[in-house]
């Protein structure tokens, strides 16, 4: 069995010709330390992966211990790590933020965009830490990353959420009267836009 940190499996044991004073044990150490139990059915927490056994003593003839081991592997959950952007800001089909993911110990599943923090879309590179943002729009949008961890067998969590703006091109314009005495004066005037 392959299960994430902090959950539980079930592990069932089957004994045959038992007598009333046989006694079961179960090892999760390769059978250096055995606990006495009771049924067939043990669930078991294990922090680290483990390999178990079961054991009938007190029996007429000698001790039996299950075989092979049963090994219950655990896989550490992920750490989402954090994303961080090299600038909050872009400009529409000009220039797009970078936005990198650190401190995770998981695999990047892929990234993640939202125009409202509610519904998200995929916005795929999978496996990529560091990624370049859609300039295609302007507005806000926001992008977080999702991991798992290694063996895929724990819950996907997503990092913090990072807002990028893209802002439209700003224009600027200039007009006014091209042609004047000398020492005369003219009216320009100027208009920016965005």
């Amino acid at each position: 069995a392959t299960i994430c940190a902090g959950s539980s499996t079930v592990l069932t044991a089957a004994f045959t010709n038992t007598i009333a004073s046989s006694v079961y044990e179960i090892s999760d150490d390769n059978g250096a330390t055995w606990t006495t139990v009771t049924g067939t059915t043990y669930t078991v927490t294990p922090s680290t992966t483990r390999n178990y056994f079961v054991r009938i003593t007190n029996s007429p003839c000698a001790t039996v211990t299950s075989a092979p081991a049963v090994t219950v592997t655990v896989s550490p959950a992920p750490v989402a790590g954090t994303a961080t952007a090299n600038t909050p800001t872009g400009c529409v089909g000009v220039t797009a933020p970078t936005i990198t993911l650190t401190g995770s110990s998981a695999v990047i599943v892929g990234w993640e965009i939202s125009t409202d923090q509610v519904t998200w879309t995929s916005f795929g590179n999978p496996g990529a830490a560091t990624i370049t943002t859609d300039n295609t729009l302007v507005g806000d949008r926001w992008y977080r990353a999702e991991v798992r961890d290694l063996l895929n067998v724990c819950s996907h969590v997503k990092s913090n959420m990072v807002k990028i703006t893209i802002a439209p091109v700003p224009t600027a314009t200039l007009t006014g009267s091209a042609t004047i005495c000398a020492g005369s004066s003219t009216v320009l005037t100027a208009a920016f836009t965005n």
